[in-house]
């Protein structure tokens, strides 16, 4: 009965142990051009969302409008991911009137905002203990 108790204290007294980091791997089309290059933002909560992000990575563009960005050690968990096309390499958004996004910018789960960002709820994803990938897509900002 001892071991049995003892095993029982030493089950409840160890944390559990806690998942492998894993990749995200990014895959994005639709860049107008290969000049410059794609700026990617990952976040991992609603409260940092488009605020601070908890990575940024960056990737040229290819011939053919395409880009691979990884994102590698991560915990398994709910993230979101804005890009932009960063066509003049001057490492900043450019925007218009308003506001409006001059360069082509997308979201996970090809999110799109309206007055703005795409909503954390809409772009948010899982991220599984066997890491995974997304597609996105750049596009304008809508105006409307």
């Amino acid at each position: 009965m001892k071991p049995l108790i003892l095993a029982a204290i030493f089950a409840v007294a160890l944390p559990a142990a806690s998942a492998e980091p894993v990749d995200l791997i990014l895959e994005i089309n639709g860049a107008r051009s290969s000049t410059g290059q794609i700026v990617a933002t990952l976040f991992d909560s609603d409260k940092s969302y488009m605020r601070r992000p908890s990575l940024e990575r960056r990737a040229n563009v290819s011939s053919e409008g395409r880009a691979e960005i990884i994102f590698d050690g991560l915990a398994p968990g709910d993230y979101a991911v804005s890009i932009f096309h960063d066509a003049d390499a001057d490492g900043s958004l450019d925007t218009g009137l308003f506001g409006i996004p001059s360069e082509d910018i997308g979201f996970s789960n090809n999110a799109r905002g309206r007055f703005g960002p795409a909503k954390w709820k809409d772009a948010k994803f899982q991220l599984g203990d066997e890491g995974g990938s997304i597609n996105i897509r750049l596009g304008r900002a809508k105006r409307n």
